[in-house]
């Protein structure tokens, strides 16, 4: 059993993701609000899904869309999600917390700030796609590069890449004594645009799966993170696979 493959939510927005080893990319489409395409990243818990019970696994995605057209406050977000692959009914489905970073004001929309929602994916294809081709290009001077470190010791180190016109993280967590790689996404365009905050979403797993989902305020140089950890459960027992909790990091290259 694996995440690879594509799979449709109950907005009828697709994501079609391959797997390399616990490393998963692809794209995902949405028809709700903003149209486009859109990067994802993520990771997958080791073990895999069985009958018994689900594979954590954690997304990324950059809402700045790969199609070429004008874009729209929504290119300014990202999104994580959190939760598991479970077989229910003998069929593969994605179990997912989202959290959504809205960096900046949507009028008609909504204001600025974190919307959470839960979805289910339905495996429609099985077929999974190669790793979007685009040649990605180093960003060494973004906000979001360099390293992090939160209140308990939780140190992140991150380098940011441009992927077409959307932002690529890769990196690692170190927490508790043992360290995971990070994947995720970023606006790679907030500064320039004059904004106060710039929207990230990282992924990470070991034997759990995390999405961390926020912002970055440019003028603090504090990054607010909503933490969605999941944890294999039953299907039975998924309404308590993922705990939410808050994590501010806070540059260490900006410290006294």
């Amino acid at each position: 059993m694996s995440c690879a493959g594509t799979w449709e939510n109950e907005y009828r927005s697709t994501m079609t993701l391959a797997a390399e080893g616990t490393m998963l990319f692809g794209l995902y489409r949405s028809h709700t609000g903003s149209t486009g395409t859109y990067l994802v990243v993520g990771c997958a818990a080791e073990a895999p899904a069985d009958s018994g019970t689900g594979q954590p696994i954690a997304l990324a995605l950059n809402w700045h869309s790969l199609d070429p057209g004008e874009g729209d406050p929504s290119w300014h977000w990202c999104s994580g999600l959190s939760g598991q692959l479970l077989i229910i009914d003998g069929e593969p489905t994605l179990r997912l917390a989202h959290a959504l970073a809205g960096a900046v004001d949507f009028p008609g929309v909504c204001p600025a700030g974190t919307y959470i929602d839960k979805l289910t994916y339905r495996r429609v294809a099985a077929a999974a796609p190669a790793e979007p081709a685009t040649e990605k290009m180093a960003v060494p001077a973004d906000p979001a590069t360099g390293r992090w470190i939160a209140e308990d010791g939780s140190l992140l180190e991150l380098t940011i890449w441009r992927h077409g016109d959307a932002g690529l993280v890769t990196g690692s967590l170190r927490k508790d004594g043992r360290q995971a790689p990070v994947r995720g996404v970023t606006d790679i365009a907030a500064r320039d645009r004059g904004l106060e905050h710039q929207s990230i979403a990282l992924a990470t797993a070991d034997d759990t799966a995390t999405a961390l989902i926020g912002t970055i305020d440019l003028a603090t140089r504090l990054c607010t993170l909503t933490t969605l950890t999941s944890h294999a459960t039953t299907a039975a027992g998924s309404y308590v696979q993922t705990g939410v909790s808050a994590t501010t990091f806070r540059s260490i290259q900006d410290a006294p």
